[in-house]
């Protein structure tokens, strides 16, 4: 971005607003840990997951997470778009506020002040995506209200204000690769989970067709083409995921020119369910440097789809990237291979093909560890200890 144009971007009175919201909380002095209770908790999101905002795993994790403490305590997920809306999801209340800077479909970084007075109310104030504008104020009017504010990072934003970060009060991160150095005494692990439509769906049997699957993004960074070049030509390659890179998307059509890939950019959840349990191996290839050569050094924190994937006892085989090789066990419930290695990927996945029953043990494996430890649940009851200030004992 030319200086200019920054310039005119750090300008706006929201800016000025925020400023005056962090001196006001360098007045108030320390905020008050661990609150006396916590009855009412709101979620922070810069974008929400819909068609209209934004389809990611970042955005699911917080939908879900808030989903699955509205049934506990009260519970609002606060988020942006382009025109100021409620929606009831079940006990979850979503409020929906208008922001500059929202750009449907991308990496945005919303700005307003508008949602400021909504924080009143609530005993906690979890914020998702740290490096945002509305974290970085929610943090401020936080501070400045005496409410504690915690922060889990799902790598999106694109605005920085270590600063600010000293309002804080607690970062909840959802794998190790996520902790920031240096804030490690400030962290939490809370790690991500998989949602009812995914678990209590009945298993499809094996053996299962000899397909492969990768659901996420089309980005450059999640490695789509050399999971490409790994799959033989003849076996089946499924493909999932809205398109977020047009000059990507297209160098991967060419590159599947002549194999049986078959790419699906419009799937609904019931339509992903499916496209799980009838797979007989999924694939996460997320790399560090694209074919680009352009670096990716928060890849994955996390990668949900792959847990989505273990959930309907579908076997993983994921790249040493980020935070996903702490969710799969080496050899029980996948297989971890360096990243951009089509070669290495390609023997894992034909491993698996070629053993059916030991694919099924393995994505049987993989079902067991979801149900203990990775259902959104068990990761609010995370949430709500750390609130609470009681340490995570995982």
């Amino acid at each position: 971005m030319k200086n200019s144009l920054r310039a005119r971007l750090e300008r706006p009175a929201v800016l000025v607003g925020q400023q005056l919201l962090a001196a006001a909380a360098r007045l108030r002095g320390p905020t008050p840990f661990p609150p006396a209770e916590v009855k009412r908790v709101v979620h922070v999101s810069p974008a929400y997951f819909a068609d209209e905002s934004m389809i990611g795993g970042g955005e699911r994790y917080a939908l879900e997470l808030a989903a699955a403490m509205a049934k506990r305590v009260e519970t609002t997920l606060l988020t942006f778009g382009p025109a100021r809306r409620s929606v009831q999801r079940g006990e979850l209340q979503i409020e929906i506020y208008p922001a500059r800077d929202f750009v449907k479909g991308k990496i945005w970084n919303p700005r307003t002040l508008g949602f400021v007075p909504a924080l009143k109310r609530f005993d906690a104030i979890h914020c998702h995506q740290h490096h945002t504008f509305v974290t970085a104020t929610a943090a401020c009017a936080a501070a400045a209200a005496r409410k504690p504010c915690f922060v889990t990072d799902l790598g999106g934003g694109g605005w920085n204000q270590p600063a600010t970060d000293r309002y804080i009060t607690q970062f909840l991160e959802i794998s190790r690769f996520a902790i920031r150095p240096g804030l490690a005494d400030r962290s939490q692990i809370i790690y991500g989970a998989v949602g009812p439509g995914f678990i209590d769906r009945p298993i499809a049997p094996w053996p299962r067709p000899r397909r492969v699957l990768f659901v996420g993004r089309i980005m450059a960074h999640k490695g789509i083409d050399s999971l490409i070049l790994a799959v033989d030509p003849d076996t089946e390659l499924t493909i999932i995921g809205r398109v977020y890179e047009e000059r990507y998307f297209a160098d991967l059509q060419q590159l599947a020119a002549g194999r049986n890939v078959t790419f699906n950019t419009n799937a609904s959840d019931d339509d992903l369910a499916k496209a799980y349990g009838s797979a007989a191996v999924f694939v996460l290839p997320s790399v560090y440097t694209d074919m680009y050569s352009k670096p990716h050094p928060k890849a994955e924190l996390l990668g949900l789809v792959m847990l989505e994937s273990l959930a309907s006892e579908t076997p993983v085989v994921c790249t040493q990237v980020g935070g996903m090789p702490e969710f799969i066990d080496e050899g029980v419930t996948g297989f971890i291979v360096p990243p951009s290695d089509p070669a290495a990927l390609g023997v894992r996945i034909r491993e698996l093909l070629d053993d059916p029953a030991r694919a099924q043990q393995m994505g049987a494996a993989g079902r067991r560890a979801v149900l203990e430890r990775f259902t959104w649940d068990q990761v609010a009851l995370r949430c709500l200890a750390a609130y609470r200030g009681v340490a995570n004992s995982e």
